[in-house]
């Protein structure tokens, strides 16, 4: 928390018991630790004092070369004590994998050192939006077979709504049904096609979220598609489409470690963002945002 991965040193530990450590040179070299320099380390660019990173990956879960006792970990042990033994932040959450629930009590359990009211996140705030009449695309042509006979189209398709995804969480007017500078030279932008005039609406939920609680959000969608659905059948609105629904994550910046713990490019914000989109019959669309140069793309 609070460091920058073109410019500090920056931990994550992941769920799956990967401590992972994004160094500058210095720090790699005086703590004599395995790893390699990032494969988008800023050296070849015109930054004006490019800093190469080196990330080490420590899996203290299933490596029998890192249990308690072995050499390594004794090596691993005694540099954090000595080397990288200045302060960091962490955000930490304990969840249930069978539940999804959060043990009672179990920030007691850390270190004497690792004081509970200096890891408290603030409490997740809800808020919504009131309905807003405008533009929407159709949920169509984003389905399995299209997917798999017109992949072009498919994803020509998918690029259009997430577009316009982009510009509804901006709030952007070029999407609002009366907007008139679509019509002009101001903006070339067009509501993608089919569309008509929808109404939308936002939930949005701040806080320090596990994967979990997504989850949880994530299986709330069909039940919401289907009772405004419903809601469609009892008005008999024959102009009326088939509702589908966004569930959009915004990661923290900064992360060290991308999507399956690959290498993250230090020359972007380092956040890691993704959108699932789920229609009305329950097939949909992961959006996973990338930079150029993370590993994973």
């Amino acid at each position: 928390m609070n460091t920058r991965i073109d410019q500090h040193d920056v931990f994550a530990l992941t769920p799956s018991g990967h401590f992972i450590f994004d160094l500058t040179k210095d720090t790699y070299e005086l703590s004599g630790l395995t790893g390699g320099r990032l494969t988008s380390s800023p050296t070849t660019t015109t930054l004006p004092n490019p800093v190469p990173r080196f990330v080490v990956t420590v899996d203290l879960h299933t490596d029998p070369a890192f249990q308690p006792g072995t050499k390594a970990y004794t090596r691993f042990r005694w540099t954090l004590d000595n080397i990288l033994n200045a302060p960091a932040e962490f955000a930490l959450t304990c969840i249930d994998p069978q539940t999804g629930a959060e043990p009672a009590q179990w920030h007691n359990r850390l270190p004497a050192a690792w004081s509970p009211e200096r890891i408290d996140m603030p409490a997740p705030t809800w808020t919504t939006t009131s309905p807003t009449t405008l533009g929407a695309p159709f949920f169509t042509q984003l389905n399995s077979k299209v997917a798999r006979q017109l992949p072009e189209i498919f994803r020509d398709r998918a690029q259009e709504i997430f577009e316009w995804l982009g510009l509804y969480y901006h709030e952007s007017p070029r999407i609002a049904e009366t907007d008139r500078s679509r019509q002009s030279s101001i903006s070339h932008y067009q509501v993608p096609k089919p569309h008509q005039s929808g109404v939308a609406l936002t939930l949005s939920y701040s806080g320090f979220l596990s994967p979990y609680t997504v989850l949880a959000f994530y299986r709330q969608l069909p039940h919401l598609i289907r009772k405004w659905n419903e809601s469609v059948i009892d008005r008999q609105d024959p102009k009326a489409q088939p509702a589908w629904a966004a569930l959009s994550v915004w990661g923290f910046k900064d992360a060290p470690v991308s999507y399956g713990l690959k290498q993250r490019n230090v020359l972007s914000s380092g956040e890691n963002d993704y959108s699932l989109l789920l229609g009305p019959d329950n097939e949909g669309v992961l959006y996973q945002v990338c930079d150029i140069l993370d590993e994973y793309s």
